[in-house]
């Protein structure tokens, strides 16, 4: 009994460390197929909402608004990335299209460093380009053009094509364009030029790179490519291109020496200009006329086209368009003698050069404390991610005790039970001996009896032979 005891004891102890061992699995095997069943049910729920915000991208933005933060509230909650990348997509157009840029730089920093370790490419590249022309739409092309750069580098590695290049590309181009780093855009306009294949490229293309070969001074070329635009139908194309290209055509007549055809390039692209309404833009053709009478000695136009000038960037001119309004009006009134007034205009130019300067110092400061906060948060996802390993390996470390401690429990079962099934085979050898010897002692003790009865009946036999002649005599 106390063997029988024993194995069952082993064998219950063994049933239910497996038990444990299994439980604990088959829990954590019913967990995770529960999770991926309810992650399969919401994430087809948060690419309905998405589709639903897609379908009023054209038509009612706030309903856009509405379903794609409803969908990036159910992405967050199930860490659906890809659905809540695309519900940040839908929401950055609208915010691209009402003009909130701040708030459309923090919504796309903020969602490309959460998926800054993950292997979505082309999302990364999206919300790079939402980024990039946010801050080129504020005018900070030096912080914009990184996050440009980064999405058509992922854009060339998955070979997209279309429009988002294309747009992608335009903007770049327009930094380097701004920047003044003439030759780097050049490459881009050109390889947008080579993009549109036999059909008309956008008549930006061509106007930039008027420009760009205007300030490289190939005045040829230049010349070129505003006649290029030119040639664009006027009742499809957006006119502003045809006023650039006259501005430029003027400076390069000026520069040719072709006063006549720079003053009616000048003189027309003045005329597209106040018709379409963009005050600002006139500012640097009204200059270039007051420079050209001043080249003529024309005085009097000089100075009526240098006062038109100032007038038009101060009531719609931007800061560099108030610049050349003022440096124009200094270079006049220096060239005429008129000194008191000289000084005056270069007081104010050099104050507007400094406002300018201190933007270009703010640009390279919001540059940088982008590019600290973006390190920053990049780090602080590392060190999650780093902790969701952490924890990670320590349930995986778990497990395998669990294995192991099972394991070592079946080894010393199994050692336990060939010890007492042993054991067992020798005391039942030694029984069995000792049950043939008790056998044969029985057997024995059986054959000394029966020898001693034999022996006690010859006694008694020879004790009554004996006894008959003594009686007889």
């Amino acid at each position: 009994m106390p063997f029988f005891n024993c194995i069952l004891f082993i064998i219950t102890f063994f049933s239910f460390a497996q038990a444990c061992a299994q439980s604990a699995g088959t829990d954590s095997l019913r967990r995770v197929l529960a999770e991926e069943k309810r992650a399969q049910r919401d994430t087809a729920y948060v690419n309905h909402l998405n589709r639903l915000a897609g379908s009023f991208q054209f038509t009612h933005l706030d309903s856009v608004v509405y379903y794609s933060e409803l969908a990036r509230s159910e992405a967050s909650a199930i860490n659906y990335l890809k659905g809540k990348v695309e519900a940040a997509r839908l929401l950055a157009g609208v915010l691209l299209t009402r003009g909130d840029f701040k708030q459309l730089i923090n919504l796309t920093t903020s969602q490309r460093l959460e998926i800054e370790n993950t292997d979505l490419l082309y999302e990364k590249a999206l919300m790079d380009q939402y980024t990039g022309t946010a801050y080129s739409m504020l005018g900070n092309y030096r912080t914009g053009l990184p996050f440009l750069i980064n999405a058509r580098d992922a854009y060339r590695q998955l070979n997209v094509s279309g429009y988002r290049l294309v747009q992608n590309l335009n903007n770049i181009g327009v930094s380097y364009l701004k920047l003044n780093k003439f030759e780097e855009a050049l490459d881009i306009f050109l390889e947008l030029d080579s993009l549109s294949g036999e059909k008309r490229p956008p008549i930006s293309i061509p106007v930039n790179m008027a420009i760009v070969y205007y300030n490289l001074g190939k005045y040829s070329l230049a010349k070129a490519q505003c006649y290029r635009t030119l040639d664009y139908p006027a009742d499809s194309v957006d006119m502003r291109g045809f006023g650039f290209s006259y501005a430029t055509l003027g400076q390069i007549y000026r520069a040719e020496g072709n006063t006549l055809k720079a003053i009616t390039s000048f003189e027309t692209s003045i005329s597209i200009f106040d018709e379409l309404g963009n005050i600002g833009e006139q500012v640097a053709s009204y200059a270039g006329l007051s420079s050209l009478h001043l080249d003529m000695r024309d005085i009097g136009k000089a100075r009526q086209y240098a006062g038109i000038a100032l007038e038009k960037a101060d009531k719609g001119g931007a800061l560099d368009q108030r610049q050349l309004a003022l440096k124009t009006n200094y270079d006049l009134y220096r060239s005429i003698g008129e000194f008191k007034k000289a000084l005056e205009f270069f007081e104010a130019y050099k104050t507007v050069s400094d406002s300018l300067k201190n933007t270009e110092l703010s640009e390279e400061i919001g540059h940088l404390t982008a590019e600290y906060e973006f390190n920053e948060r990049k780090n602080q996802l590392i060190l999650e991610q780093r902790g969701r390993d952490l924890e990670n390996l320590s349930a995986l470390n778990t497990q395998k005790w669990i294995i192991y401690i099972s394991f070592f429990i079946l080894v010393f079962s199994v050692i336990i039970l060939s010890i007492v099934y042993r054991g067992y085979k020798i005391k039942k050898r030694n029984s069995e001996l000792l049950e043939e010897k008790s056998h044969q002692i029985k057997k024995q003790a059986e054959v000394l009896k029966e020898t001693n009865d034999v022996k006690n009946r010859l006694l008694s036999i020879i004790s009554h032979d004996l006894r008959s002649p003594l009686n007889s005599l």
